[in-house]
């Protein structure tokens, strides 16, 4: 499914691929690091994310634990 060029995928998708809980993911939405696109679906509306938004997201979490493991690690990474 998708949006214009946007790719769409399922909450359960979106928090399987950033390693969260589906919690997890809806304290980001209420965040505003992620957005809700709401669809309708077979069932009725059907809760959405787009696809580039989750990877984008998923690379900035995985820049800020790379920074703080630095940051708690740092002779091992200075030598």
């Amino acid at each position: 499914m998708s949006v214009g060029q946007e790719e769409l995928i399922t909450e359960e998708d979106a928090a399987r691929y950033l390693g969260v809980s589906p919690e997890r993911l809806r304290e980001l939405v209420a965040q505003g690091e992620l957005h809700l696109v709401p669809v309708q679906g077979s069932e009725g509306i059907e809760v959405m994310h787009l696809r580039g938004e989750v990877l984008r997201l998923k690379e900035q979490l995985g820049a800020q634990e790379g920074k703080t493991r630095a940051e708690e690690w740092p002779d091992q990474i200075s030598g």
